[in-house]
């Protein structure tokens, strides 16, 4: 309880700290630089400490993570941070991010093995690393509330820590125990640990953060989220797709 207490006490502070337009553009632009240079950078060093081999199946599986992770995204902050009239609620965005994610999970697991075949141990690492980016794209829900509510700083702090805390484990457990499944595991735990710190327990200062199951609504962001959805994903394709290939 008094745990729970202090961690609540630190968040308040944490979300209570006054912020302005500098001061979101520059958070807002380190969480983003960091997080688009975060797969290359691990693309990058596990190759240097796993060998050619073992680096190429996380390359390719990073590549097909960040493509199917655009089904989880599916837009929906595009859509959330437009909706002026407050037409849909968060726990409304939250069921559908919900459903999008055992969604993900399901086309994940069908293109592993359509595509691995007999590879188990491929398989599992790209399972397991488009698991770790659908974390990211149920994150995306949160900062999507946080920019709507004029608080981009915050998007590029969560940003910016998942990320750094994220890799700095997969590279540490993956020099010590060269066993790439476990590094990853490790990670997406990490990522989970700051989604709940950086993303869940600051948004419970500033709404009800409940998932509300309304099926009119539920559909109706995935109405009017479709079309986005569908331009994101094929522009993913197309740019994954050669390097799928060979």
């Amino acid at each position: 309880m008094k745990v729970n207490k202090l961690l609540t006490i630190a968040c308040h502070k944490y979300v209570s700290r006054e912020t302005s337009e500098n001061n979101n553009f520059v958070w807002n632009m380190i969480g983003s630089m960091i997080f688009a240079a975060a797969s290359m950078i691990l693309s990058l060093l596990i190759i240097r400490i796993v060998g050619e081999d073992d680096g190429g199946i996380f390359a390719i599986a990073i590549t097909i993570a960040q493509m199917l992770a655009f089904i989880e995204y599916y837009e929906t902050r595009t859509f959330q941070v437009t909706d002026t009239k407050n037409t849909f609620e968060f726990g409304h965005y939250k069921a559908v991010k919900y459903i999008l994610f055992v969604v993900s999970v399901i086309v994940s697991i069908v293109y592993s093995i359509l595509t691995v075949k007999s590879n188990i141990y491929k398989c599992v690492v790209i399972l397991l690393m488009c698991i770790y980016r659908f974390v990211d794209a149920y994150a995306d829900l949160y900062e999507g509330a946080f920019q709507k509510d004029g608080r981009l700083d915050l998007t590029g702090k969560s940003q910016a820590v998942r990320t750094v805390m994220s890799v700095t484990v997969m590279l540490v457990v993956l020099i010590i125990t060269k066993n790439m499944i476990f590094a990853i595991s490790l990670s997406i735990l990490s990522a989970i640990l700051g989604l709940i710190i950086f993303d869940v327990m600051p948004m419970k200062t500033f709404r009800s953060i409940a998932v509300i199951w309304n099926e009119k609504y539920i559909l109706g962001i995935l109405k009017n989220c479709f079309p986005l959805f569908i331009g994101s994903f094929l522009w993913s394709y197309i740019l994954s797709a050669s390097r799928i290939a060979i």
